[in-house]
């Protein structure tokens, strides 16, 4: 039987593939997968953690614009009072 003329290749290869007891492109595509598992794990967790902040700032936002409004009226309230009083001390 005649021998392949690309058998040295062949082989050449198939240690390259398989490691020849060493780590080869197997071992690399399987850590390479583990890896990549991983950090779609970790942009789901981001990612849910990114979400959550977002709806905790808009809320933050939310209250800052309730709070000012508020402000904004006790300020006149106040100033109306203090007008008041004011006039009344002048008067008596």
């Amino acid at each position: 039987m005649e021998q392949c003329k690309h058998e040295a290749t062949i082989n050449r290869l198939v240690r390259i593939i398989d490691g020849n007891g060493k780590k080869g492109i197997l071992q690399d595509v399987i850590i390479i997968d583990e890896r990549v598992t991983k950090m779609e794990e970790s942009i789901d967790k981001l990612a849910t953690a990114y979400s959550a902040l977002a709806r905790n700032d808009s809320n933050r936002e939310a209250v800052r614009k309730a709070l000012g409004k508020g402000l904004i009226t006790a300020s006149v309230i106040v100033g109306m009072f203090g007008t008041i009083i004011t006039l009344i001390i002048k008067i008596l």
